[in-house]
Protein backbone atom coordinates (compact mmCIF):
# COMPACT_ATOMS: atom_id res chain seq x y z
CA UNK A 1 0.00 0.00 0.00
CA UNK A 2 1.74 2.94 -1.22
CA UNK A 3 1.24 6.50 -0.57
CA UNK A 4 0.66 8.64 -4.02
CA UNK A 5 1.23 12.53 -4.51
CA UNK A 6 -2.22 13.96 -5.80
CA UNK A 7 0.23 15.45 -8.25
CA UNK A 8 2.57 12.54 -9.22
CA UNK A 9 3.14 13.17 -12.93
CA UNK A 10 6.27 11.38 -14.34
CA UNK A 11 9.31 13.48 -14.57
CA UNK A 12 10.25 12.60 -18.07
CA UNK A 13 6.80 14.34 -19.00
CA UNK A 14 7.57 17.17 -17.07
CA UNK A 15 11.38 17.43 -18.69
CA UNK A 16 9.54 17.28 -21.99
CA UNK A 17 7.76 20.20 -20.98
CA UNK A 18 10.40 22.25 -20.47
CA UNK A 19 12.34 21.03 -23.36
CA UNK A 20 9.40 22.16 -25.89
CA UNK A 21 8.80 25.45 -24.25
CA UNK A 22 12.09 26.70 -24.50
CA UNK A 23 12.98 24.99 -27.98
CA UNK A 24 9.35 26.70 -29.39
CA UNK A 25 9.50 29.08 -31.90
CA UNK A 26 7.04 31.80 -31.70
CA UNK A 27 6.03 32.85 -35.47
CA UNK A 28 5.13 36.41 -35.89
CA UNK A 29 1.98 37.96 -36.99
CA UNK A 30 1.65 38.28 -40.97
CA UNK A 31 -0.30 40.96 -41.13
CA UNK A 32 2.11 43.56 -39.90
CA UNK A 33 4.15 45.43 -42.32
CA UNK A 34 7.70 45.07 -43.35
CA UNK A 35 8.85 48.13 -41.65
CA UNK A 36 7.00 47.51 -38.37
CA UNK A 37 8.83 44.01 -38.73
CA UNK A 38 12.26 45.71 -38.61
CA UNK A 39 11.85 48.26 -36.29
CA UNK A 40 9.90 46.04 -33.67
CA UNK A 41 12.30 42.39 -34.41
CA UNK A 42 14.79 43.34 -31.31
CA UNK A 43 11.62 44.44 -28.49
CA UNK A 44 9.79 41.35 -30.07
CA UNK A 45 12.74 39.14 -29.47
CA UNK A 46 12.90 40.11 -26.05
CA UNK A 47 9.49 39.93 -25.39
CA UNK A 48 9.55 36.23 -26.25
CA UNK A 49 12.36 35.01 -24.70
CA UNK A 50 10.54 36.50 -21.32
CA UNK A 51 7.36 34.93 -21.95
CA UNK A 52 9.92 31.76 -22.48
CA UNK A 53 12.06 31.88 -19.08
CA UNK A 54 8.62 32.49 -16.88
CA UNK A 55 7.64 29.12 -18.48
CA UNK A 56 10.96 27.58 -17.48
CA UNK A 57 10.94 28.64 -14.23
CA UNK A 58 6.94 27.58 -13.59
CA UNK A 59 7.66 24.07 -14.90
CA UNK A 60 10.96 24.05 -12.84
CA UNK A 61 9.07 24.71 -9.35
CA UNK A 62 5.94 22.12 -10.62
CA UNK A 63 8.78 19.65 -11.08
CA UNK A 64 10.22 20.51 -7.36
CA UNK A 65 6.90 20.25 -6.30
CA UNK A 66 6.50 16.63 -7.42
CA UNK A 67 9.75 15.15 -6.38
CA UNK A 68 9.51 16.24 -2.87
CA UNK A 69 5.50 14.78 -2.85
CA UNK A 70 6.91 11.95 -4.54
CA UNK A 71 9.99 11.54 -1.73
CA UNK A 72 6.93 12.13 1.44
CA UNK A 73 5.13 9.36 -0.30
CA UNK A 74 7.94 7.00 -0.15
CA UNK A 75 8.50 8.26 3.56
CA UNK A 76 4.47 7.34 4.68
CA UNK A 77 4.59 4.11 2.90
CA UNK A 78 2.79 1.33 5.16
CA UNK A 79 4.72 -1.82 5.72
CA UNK A 80 3.17 -5.15 3.72
CA UNK A 81 5.66 -7.93 4.63
CA UNK A 82 6.96 -9.49 7.68
CA UNK A 83 10.41 -7.58 7.47
CA UNK A 84 8.86 -4.13 7.12
CA UNK A 85 6.91 -4.59 10.39
CA UNK A 86 9.35 -5.92 11.94
CA UNK A 87 11.72 -2.47 10.97
CA UNK A 88 8.53 -0.25 12.52
CA UNK A 89 8.16 -2.31 15.34
CA UNK A 90 11.93 -1.84 16.21
CA UNK A 91 12.05 1.11 15.53
CA UNK A 92 9.76 1.67 18.48
CA UNK A 93 11.48 0.21 21.43
CA UNK A 94 12.39 2.71 23.71
CA UNK A 95 9.18 5.19 23.45
CA UNK A 96 8.58 6.62 26.65
CA UNK A 97 4.66 6.34 26.98
CA UNK A 98 5.42 2.28 26.38
CA UNK A 99 7.87 2.83 29.40
CA UNK A 100 5.40 4.82 31.58
CA UNK A 101 2.55 1.92 30.47
CA UNK A 102 4.86 -1.11 30.40
CA UNK A 103 1.71 -3.47 28.98
CA UNK A 104 2.21 -1.54 25.68
CA UNK A 105 5.87 -2.77 25.69
CA UNK A 106 4.60 -6.06 26.03
CA UNK A 107 2.72 -5.36 23.01
CA UNK A 108 5.37 -3.83 21.45
CA UNK A 109 7.73 -7.12 22.20
CA UNK A 110 4.83 -9.57 21.11
CA UNK A 111 4.47 -7.71 17.78
CA UNK A 112 8.32 -8.25 17.03
CA UNK A 113 7.97 -11.78 17.51
CA UNK A 114 4.53 -12.03 15.64
CA UNK A 115 6.25 -10.69 12.49
CA UNK A 116 9.66 -13.33 12.42
CA UNK A 117 7.74 -16.40 13.81
CA UNK A 118 5.15 -17.87 11.57
CA UNK A 119 3.76 -17.54 7.79
CA UNK A 120 3.19 -14.32 6.90
CA UNK A 121 -0.35 -14.16 5.86
CA UNK A 122 -2.84 -11.92 5.38
CA UNK A 123 -4.30 -12.09 9.17
CA UNK A 124 -1.06 -11.18 9.74
CA UNK A 125 -0.70 -8.12 7.82
CA UNK A 126 -4.09 -7.11 9.04
CA UNK A 127 -3.40 -8.01 13.38
CA UNK A 128 0.23 -6.03 12.92
CA UNK A 129 -1.75 -3.32 10.97
CA UNK A 130 -3.79 -3.02 13.67
CA UNK A 131 -1.53 -3.57 16.44
CA UNK A 132 0.43 -0.47 14.76
CA UNK A 133 -2.34 1.65 14.42
CA UNK A 134 -2.73 0.88 18.36
CA UNK A 135 0.72 1.84 19.31
CA UNK A 136 1.02 4.78 17.36
CA UNK A 137 -2.85 6.15 18.71
CA UNK A 138 -1.91 5.53 22.39
CA UNK A 139 1.14 7.13 22.11
CA UNK A 140 -0.77 10.16 20.71
CA UNK A 141 -2.96 9.98 23.92
CA UNK A 142 -0.12 9.17 26.30
CA UNK A 143 1.85 12.76 24.83
CA UNK A 144 -1.83 14.46 25.38
CA UNK A 145 -1.99 13.39 28.78
CA UNK A 146 1.19 15.35 29.69
CA UNK A 147 1.05 18.11 28.15
CA UNK A 148 2.01 21.19 30.22
CA UNK A 149 -1.82 22.61 30.52
CA UNK A 150 -3.11 19.15 30.28
CA UNK A 151 -6.69 20.75 31.25
CA UNK A 152 -6.75 22.69 27.91
CA UNK A 153 -5.80 18.95 26.39
CA UNK A 154 -8.75 16.50 28.12
CA UNK A 155 -11.01 16.59 25.58
CA UNK A 156 -8.46 15.43 22.54
CA UNK A 157 -7.01 13.06 25.41
CA UNK A 158 -10.51 10.87 25.76
CA UNK A 159 -11.32 11.47 22.06
CA UNK A 160 -7.83 9.96 21.46
CA UNK A 161 -8.30 7.14 24.20
CA UNK A 162 -11.66 6.15 22.58
CA UNK A 163 -10.09 5.49 18.99
CA UNK A 164 -7.31 3.40 20.86
CA UNK A 165 -10.24 1.70 22.60
CA UNK A 166 -11.76 0.97 19.06
CA UNK A 167 -8.94 -0.46 17.52
CA UNK A 168 -8.43 -3.04 20.53
CA UNK A 169 -12.24 -3.81 19.77
CA UNK A 170 -11.06 -4.22 15.96
CA UNK A 171 -8.50 -6.63 17.17
CA UNK A 172 -10.78 -8.88 18.93
CA UNK A 173 -12.39 -9.72 15.54
CA UNK A 174 -8.75 -10.42 14.77
CA UNK A 175 -7.44 -13.83 14.74
CA UNK A 176 -4.87 -13.94 18.01
CA UNK A 177 -5.40 -10.47 18.15
CA UNK A 178 -7.42 -10.77 21.53
CA UNK A 179 -4.18 -10.93 23.83
CA UNK A 180 -3.19 -7.45 21.92
CA UNK A 181 -6.17 -6.10 22.72
CA UNK A 182 -6.35 -7.27 26.80
CA UNK A 183 -3.08 -5.73 27.04
CA UNK A 184 -3.93 -2.12 25.56
CA UNK A 185 -7.16 -2.09 27.33
CA UNK A 186 -5.25 -2.79 31.24
CA UNK A 187 -2.79 0.23 30.13
CA UNK A 188 -5.64 2.34 28.55
CA UNK A 189 -7.54 2.02 31.63
CA UNK A 190 -4.89 3.12 33.80
CA UNK A 191 -4.25 5.86 31.76
CA UNK A 192 -8.21 7.20 32.33
CA UNK A 193 -8.24 6.22 36.10
CA UNK A 194 -4.79 8.63 36.50
CA UNK A 195 -6.28 11.70 34.68
CA UNK A 196 -9.52 11.40 36.41
CA UNK A 197 -7.87 11.39 39.91
CA UNK A 198 -5.65 14.22 38.34
CA UNK A 199 -8.82 16.10 37.36
CA UNK A 200 -10.78 15.32 40.46
CA UNK A 201 -7.76 17.14 42.46
CA UNK A 202 -7.94 20.38 40.34
CA UNK A 203 -11.29 20.45 40.70
CA UNK A 204 -10.87 20.54 44.54
CA UNK A 205 -8.60 23.51 43.76
CA UNK A 206 -10.65 25.05 41.41
CA UNK A 207 -10.78 29.18 42.11
CA UNK A 208 -14.37 29.43 40.43
CA UNK A 209 -17.47 26.86 40.58
CA UNK A 210 -18.47 26.91 37.41
CA UNK A 211 -14.60 25.64 36.83
CA UNK A 212 -14.82 22.96 39.67
CA UNK A 213 -18.28 21.44 37.77
CA UNK A 214 -16.13 21.67 34.51
CA UNK A 215 -13.26 19.52 35.86
CA UNK A 216 -15.85 17.38 37.94
CA UNK A 217 -17.61 16.47 34.62
CA UNK A 218 -14.33 15.47 33.15
CA UNK A 219 -13.21 13.56 36.30
CA UNK A 220 -16.43 11.51 35.75
CA UNK A 221 -15.91 11.19 32.05
CA UNK A 222 -12.28 9.66 32.64
CA UNK A 223 -13.52 7.14 35.32
CA UNK A 224 -16.27 6.09 33.33
CA UNK A 225 -13.97 5.33 30.13
CA UNK A 226 -11.90 3.86 32.69
CA UNK A 227 -15.00 1.50 33.96
CA UNK A 228 -14.68 2.50 37.50
CA UNK A 229 -17.88 2.64 38.53
CA UNK A 230 -17.70 3.26 42.08
CA UNK A 231 -15.70 6.42 41.82
CA UNK A 232 -17.88 7.49 38.96
CA UNK A 233 -20.53 7.48 41.40
CA UNK A 234 -19.12 8.94 44.08
CA UNK A 235 -17.77 11.92 41.75
CA UNK A 236 -21.36 11.97 40.15
CA UNK A 237 -23.11 12.91 43.64
CA UNK A 238 -20.87 15.20 44.51
CA UNK A 239 -21.17 17.03 40.78
CA UNK A 240 -24.50 17.07 41.33
CA UNK A 241 -24.63 18.00 44.70
CA UNK A 242 -22.44 21.10 43.98
CA UNK A 243 -24.53 22.50 40.93
CA UNK A 244 -27.75 22.52 43.05
CA UNK A 245 -25.82 24.30 45.31
CA UNK A 246 -24.61 26.41 42.83
CA UNK A 247 -28.28 26.65 40.99
CA UNK A 248 -29.76 27.49 44.47
CA UNK A 249 -27.18 30.66 45.23
CA UNK A 250 -27.74 31.75 41.81
CA UNK A 251 -31.10 32.19 42.20
CA UNK A 252 -30.53 34.08 45.44
CA UNK A 253 -27.82 36.09 43.93
CA UNK A 254 -30.39 36.86 41.32
CA UNK A 255 -33.22 37.71 43.45
CA UNK A 256 -31.12 40.29 45.61
CA UNK A 257 -29.69 42.41 42.05
CA UNK A 258 -33.53 42.64 41.14
CA UNK A 259 -35.01 43.94 44.50
CA UNK A 260 -31.73 46.09 44.38
CA UNK A 261 -32.85 47.91 41.43
CA UNK A 262 -36.58 47.64 42.17
CA UNK A 263 -35.37 50.02 45.32
CA UNK A 264 -33.39 52.02 42.97
CA UNK A 265 -36.34 52.68 40.45
CA UNK A 266 -38.57 53.28 43.26
CA UNK A 267 -36.19 55.36 45.25
CA UNK A 268 -35.58 58.05 42.48
CA UNK A 269 -35.75 61.40 44.71
CA UNK A 270 -33.85 59.57 47.57
CA UNK A 271 -30.26 61.50 46.83
CA UNK A 272 -32.15 64.57 47.58
CA UNK A 273 -33.59 65.61 51.03
CA UNK A 274 -35.51 68.33 50.13
CA UNK A 275 -36.50 66.36 47.47
CA UNK A 276 -37.47 63.69 49.78
CA UNK A 277 -39.26 65.41 52.30
CA UNK A 278 -41.90 67.07 49.27
CA UNK A 279 -42.53 64.14 47.70
CA UNK A 280 -42.59 61.16 49.93
CA UNK A 281 -43.53 62.58 52.99
CA UNK A 282 -44.35 60.02 55.52
CA UNK A 283 -43.28 56.95 53.16
CA UNK A 284 -39.69 57.96 53.64
CA UNK A 285 -39.90 56.08 56.97
CA UNK A 286 -41.04 52.84 54.80
CA UNK A 287 -37.90 53.27 52.41
CA UNK A 288 -35.71 54.01 55.01
CA UNK A 289 -36.62 50.29 56.58
CA UNK A 290 -36.23 48.69 52.84
CA UNK A 291 -33.10 50.58 52.53
CA UNK A 292 -31.68 48.61 55.98
CA UNK A 293 -33.14 45.67 55.30
CA UNK A 294 -31.85 45.32 51.10
CA UNK A 295 -27.83 46.17 52.94
CA UNK A 296 -28.05 43.31 54.93
CA UNK A 297 -29.40 40.88 51.51
CA UNK A 298 -27.29 42.28 49.23
CA UNK A 299 -24.05 41.51 51.72
CA UNK A 300 -25.32 38.23 51.47
CA UNK A 301 -25.78 38.16 48.05
CA UNK A 302 -21.78 39.28 47.67
CA UNK A 303 -20.49 36.57 50.02
CA UNK A 304 -22.40 34.15 47.67
CA UNK A 305 -21.14 35.72 44.45
CA UNK A 306 -17.50 35.62 46.23
CA UNK A 307 -17.45 32.27 47.07
CA UNK A 308 -18.75 30.75 43.95
CA UNK A 309 -15.90 32.81 41.81
CA UNK A 310 -18.69 35.05 39.89
CA UNK A 311 -16.96 38.47 39.78
CA UNK A 312 -18.68 40.18 37.71
CA UNK A 313 -21.77 39.45 39.53
CA UNK A 314 -19.86 40.46 42.85
CA UNK A 315 -19.23 43.35 40.86
CA UNK A 316 -22.34 44.62 40.09
CA UNK A 317 -23.85 44.08 43.56
CA UNK A 318 -21.02 45.68 44.95
CA UNK A 319 -21.97 49.12 42.81
CA UNK A 320 -25.71 48.53 43.83
CA UNK A 321 -25.07 48.27 47.39
CA UNK A 322 -22.94 51.11 47.75
CA UNK A 323 -25.84 53.37 45.74
CA UNK A 324 -28.36 51.98 48.20
CA UNK A 325 -26.20 52.99 51.02
CA UNK A 326 -25.85 56.40 49.63
CA UNK A 327 -29.37 56.82 49.50
CA UNK A 328 -29.97 55.09 52.91
CA UNK A 329 -27.91 57.78 54.08
CA UNK A 330 -29.88 60.28 53.14
CA UNK A 331 -33.55 58.93 54.14
CA UNK A 332 -32.09 58.36 57.28
CA UNK A 333 -31.42 61.86 57.68
CA UNK A 334 -34.38 62.98 56.28
CA UNK A 335 -36.40 60.28 58.26
CA UNK A 336 -34.72 61.87 61.46
CA UNK A 337 -35.93 65.48 59.99
CA UNK A 338 -39.36 64.02 59.88
CA UNK A 339 -39.40 63.01 63.38
CA UNK A 340 -38.05 66.40 65.08
CA UNK A 341 -40.42 68.48 62.87
CA UNK A 342 -43.26 66.18 63.46
CA UNK A 343 -42.11 66.19 67.19
CA UNK A 344 -42.15 69.87 67.27
CA UNK A 345 -45.76 70.43 65.50
CA UNK A 346 -47.15 67.54 68.53
CA UNK A 347 -44.92 69.70 70.81
CA UNK A 348 -46.99 73.20 69.63
CA UNK A 349 -50.21 71.45 69.66
CA UNK A 350 -49.84 69.49 73.12
CA UNK A 351 -48.60 73.09 74.37
CA UNK A 352 -51.55 75.13 72.95
CA UNK A 353 -53.99 72.36 74.25
CA UNK A 354 -52.50 72.60 77.76
CA UNK A 355 -52.09 76.04 77.71
CA UNK A 356 -56.14 76.14 76.95
CA UNK A 357 -56.19 74.02 79.38
CA UNK A 358 -55.13 76.17 82.26
CA UNK A 359 -56.65 79.29 81.18
CA UNK A 360 -59.82 77.04 80.96
CA UNK A 361 -59.16 75.75 84.60
CA UNK A 362 -58.20 79.42 86.15
CA UNK A 363 -61.83 80.71 84.64
CA UNK A 364 -63.25 77.79 86.46
CA UNK A 365 -61.47 78.62 89.53
CA UNK A 366 -62.25 82.21 89.23
CA UNK A 367 -65.76 81.29 88.74
CA UNK A 368 -65.76 79.22 91.95
CA UNK A 369 -64.50 81.80 94.08
CA UNK A 370 -67.10 84.67 93.03
CA UNK A 371 -69.64 82.43 93.61
CA UNK A 372 -68.17 82.11 96.86
CA UNK A 373 -68.13 85.85 97.15
CA UNK A 374 -71.66 86.42 95.65
CA UNK A 375 -72.66 83.96 98.50
CA UNK A 376 -71.19 85.11 101.83
CA UNK A 377 -72.32 88.90 100.78
CA UNK A 378 -76.15 87.23 100.28
CA UNK A 379 -75.49 85.73 103.45
CA UNK A 380 -74.43 88.73 105.49
CA UNK A 381 -77.41 91.07 103.82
Amino acid sequence: MTWHHPHNIPTATAHRLVRLLTTTRYRQPSLLSTTRKRTGDASTTWQWAAIRLVAVLVVSLLVVSMASGVAAGADEETPETGDEFLDVFQALEGTDSFETYSELEVVRSSAVQDAQVGEFTATTEQRLELVLSLLEEFDRTAQLRAEVQPQEADGEVFESGTRVRNITEQLRQVEDGEEYALLADIALDRLFTERAETLLAEADQADTTPEQLRLLSLSATGYDKAGATERLAEVEVRRQETNQTFARDRVRINETAADLDRFLDRCVECDSLADLVAEEHVSVFGLYTDSLSLDEQASEAISLAARHGLDDRETELRGLRGTVDDHGTTLGVTSAVLVQGYSAATGLVVALVTWRLMIWRRDVVDSQRGDVVLLGEMLNA
